[in-house]
């Protein structure tokens, strides 16, 4: 009996090894624009190596975490504004991993997943003018 609750012990580990599978690939975010003259027709476009997303000004969205900068690019009829975001590792994690399996299965999923990474969940983008072409 001891074997078997062992056994089912190291394979639960080995397959759900990963401490922070809660985490997932995926991050809520929001953008917020400034000097936004026309905030109901902005239109931001979201993209790392990890996909591209549209949302409208102040929508959350769902993005896929990355260990690459982001690249937020805004516009509307009159105004464009851009950003670059950098993720920050969480260091917590791996060791949260150290003490669940020993990083033995779980840094491998966390690592493929970009769960030691994350983007700061709200972002400020600066609307300005287009220049017209004359």
């Amino acid at each position: 009996m001891k074997k078997q609750l062992l056994t089912i012990a190291i394979a639960s580990l080995l397959i759900t090894g990963c401490y922070n599978i809660d985490r997932r690939a995926q991050q809520n975010f929001q953008i917020s624009t400034t000097n936004d003259a026309s905030q109901a027709k902005t239109k931001c476009s979201i993209k790392n190596e990890e996909g591209q997303w549209t949302a409208a000004a102040n929508e959350l969205i769902r993005i896929h975490r990355d260990d690459n900068l982001m690249d937020i690019q805004c516009q509307n009829d009159t105004q464009f504004g851009s950003k670059q975001i950098e993720p920050y590792f969480k260091h917590k994690y791996i060791v949260n991993n150290l003490l669940a399996d020993l990083c033995t299965v779980s840094c491998v999923i966390d690592a493929y997943n970009n769960a030691f990474y994350q983007y700061t969940p709200y972002v400020s983008v600066d609307m300005q003018a287009k220049e017209i072409a004359k």
